[in-house]
């Protein structure tokens, strides 16, 4: 039997990406034996609606783009809004930054068919707008998988999810990291929690395009320290009441050894001129204060106007 897939991406005053998006999907829009695409669907995150002329100025294709625009802000009512417009067996994703390298959707869609999985994750490859060094690239390249493995967590810069979730998670994507981010993390581990599997597709490749102002070591250890955030908030959300007050003095333990090792490394790589012992130092320090920051409560804003790349990323 033919199951349906809707494509969709979530956006951000990002007309030009999404244009380049947009037109390489067109490019590649077929989805294998035994799928049918339906649409290409915009999400619009900008109260001000500003895909919208991005949207009408596509010519029409084979494969028919949608736009809605969604004014709450976060990426998870984004994501939220394509899985209740969308009413498609499964729904794709990719983000307003990234284009399609190879066999995407086909190899996120056969990874599905082959293990069942609820969510089904896949590579996103990384391409810079200036020249960075390789401990840049590494840092900021997510780890990968075989194909078919079952894994734990799946980033949403490109996945698969069956539209059934939403009988398992209403809202799918937790509405209280849907500024500060780790949305993602969160619905991993509560579809693993619930039983389900996830599983990876390295076949189905997508590119994402890094601008020049996030090639700075500065962003980078902004982006550890929102990793120690998100991991520590995830764990104190999904543990039950009775084990959160011992999963935050975990968190805060670990941060203080990270913070201790940290220091210690960092100096010794200065002393010694051995850059990749200092960036270890630096990272351990920055996950640490990014898990006494949730302990505390407190969040980064990773979405919006006031998101990552601005200085008044803090709350």
């Amino acid at each position: 039997m033919t199951r349906s897939v809707d494509i969709a991406v979530a956006t951000f005053r990002r007309p030009e990406g999404l244009l380049r998006t947009l037109e390489s999907v067109l490019a590649e829009a077929s989805a294998g034996a035994g799928w049918d695409i339906g649409r290409i669907l915009v999400v619009d995150n900008d109260p001000d609606a500003s895909a919208r002329t991005v949207v009408e100025s596509l010519p029409s294709g084979a494969v028919p783009v949608g736009y809605v625009h969604e004014p709450t802000p976060g990426i998870s009512a984004a994501r939220n809004r394509a899985l209740e417009e969308s009413d498609a067996d499964v729904l794709v994703m990719l983000d307003d930054d990234e284009t399609v390298v190879r066999n995407w959707p086909a190899g996120l869609l056969a990874t599905m068919d082959r293990t069942g999985a609820i969510m089904v994750g896949g590579p996103v490859v990384v391409e810079t707008e200036i020249d960075v060094e390789p401990w840049f690239v590494s840092a900021i390249t997510r780890p990968r998988h075989d194909d078919d493995a079952s894994i734990d967590r799946i980033s949403t810069a490109n996945f698969a999810i069956d539209r059934s979730v939403r009988s398992t998670l209403d809202p799918v994507f937790d509405p209280a990291f849907g500024l500060r981010g780790g949305s993602d993390t969160k619905l991993s581990r509560d579809l693993v929690i619930a039983g389900h599997r996830l599983a990876w597709s390295d076949q189905a490749v997508l590119c994402e395009h890094f601008p020049a102002s996030r090639c700075t070591e500065a962003w980078i250890e902004r982006r550890w320290e929102r990793g120690g955030e998100t991991m520590t908030s995830v764990e104190l959300a999904t543990a039950t009441d009775r084990l959160r007050p011992l999963t935050a003095a975990r968190h805060l333990a670990t941060s203080t050894v990270r913070t201790t090792l940290g220091l210690g490394f960092d100096r010794l790589g200065r002393l010694l001129g051995d850059q990749p012992l200092r960036r270890r130092g630096v990272r351990w320090r920055r996950l640490a204060i990014g898990q006494r920051r949730a302990i505390r409560g407190h969040h980064s804003i990773a979405y919006g106007p006031t998101g990552f790349d601005s200085p008044k990323a803090i709350a």
